[in-house]
């Protein structure tokens, strides 16, 4: 729940029919969008996802027998439904809160932090998707880490677990 009382949904999309043993072994992907809540057309982009990662394209059912996604469409419901631009109720740029997030202050981040941390001592987090969007960049872009432990080699092949390529292209702008 938020500050408002609002729901804070989460989605989990895979191949339910797995065997168990295929089940426990797979990667985990998580994707969420909207902690500023301002950047409308993250929502967009977000639809996107979910109309492919649950479509019936050899691709989605690819994706779905390899990974485990946890998606989590909306991190500020508060601050999309009051029409906040960067902050939720309590005045907080949640973007800036994962490192010890307030329960009280920022609950929305406080548990996706926890939903990760339980999830990561199950399952290896193959992918972390946080989506947004820029006041003055256009098309697709992304940032990445630069600190210890980064590997940009990993994140070009991602998708290359197995043989065939798996492309997740969305372009907007």
């Amino acid at each position: 729940m938020t500050i408002a009382e609002n729901k804070c949904e989460y989605l989990v999309i895979t191949n339910f029919k797995s065997d168990l043993k295929d089940s426990a072994k797979k990667d985990a992907i998580i994707l969420s969008a909207r902690v500023h809540p301002g950047e409308s057309s993250s929502s967009h982009v977000m639809e996107g996802l979910l109309t492919i990662l649950t479509g019936d394209s050899q691709k989605a059912l690819d994706m779905r027998d390899k990974f485990l996604f946890k998606v989590v469409p909306m991190l500020n419901p508060d601050g999309v439904i009051t029409g906040n631009y960067r902050t939720n109720l309590a005045g907080f740029d949640l973007n800036r809160n994962w490192s010890t997030p307030d329960k009280k202050f920022h609950p929305t981040i406080h548990f996706a932090k926890k939903m990760i941390e339980d999830l990561g001592k199950s399952k290896n987090i193959t992918l972390y998707i946080d989506i947004h969007n820029h006041s003055r960049k256009k098309n697709i872009f992304s940032y990445g880490c630069t600190g210890r432990g980064c590997n940009f080699r990993l994140l070009i092949e991602i998708f290359r677990p197995w043989k065939r390529r798996i492309y997740l292209a969305i372009t907007y702008g």
